[in-house]
Formats: C-alpha cells, structure tokens, sequence
C-alpha cells in the first residue's frame, strides 16, 4: 500500500515549509495508523488521500504545521 496523494506535491510543500521526508512510517503505532488509513482509503468509491504526517512537538509553536497541511489538502 502506498499513500493516495501526489509525491511531487509532498515534497514540495515539504520543502517549502522546511519540513524533511522520511519513507519510514514509524514504531508500531504511527505504522499501524497509517497501513489502517490506507487500506480503509483502498476499498472507499472515492479514494480519499490519506498521508502520515508526524510533525515534533517544537514546530507547532512557528505555525509550520498549518502552512505545510493548506499546502498538501490545496
């Protein structure tokens, strides 16, 4: 399974908005979260996107989290 949006558009509000990518969902939890996410997304009409972002706790103070996710839902 693989995520349903757009990689290009991943990296570039990444970038964008100071963020790195990671190909790795996490331990046990972030993983399941996301394998569960993507699968529900698999058997829907319309395919939602479903993305795992785990943002650290520092960077919700500078507004980054707000910017990145406008940029990857616009």
């Amino acid at each position: 399974l693989t995520t349903t949006m757009d990689l290009d558009t991943i990296h570039f509000c990444a970038g964008l908005h100071g963020f790195r990518i990671s190909s790795d969902a996490g331990n046990y939890y972030c993983n399941a979260v996301y394998y569960r996410m993507l699968r529900m997304a698999r058997h829907q009409r319309r395919r939602p996107k479903v993305i795992l972002v785990h943002l650290p706790r520092h960077l919700q103070k500078r507004g980054q989290i707000r910017d990145l996710l406008d940029c990857l839902l616009s």
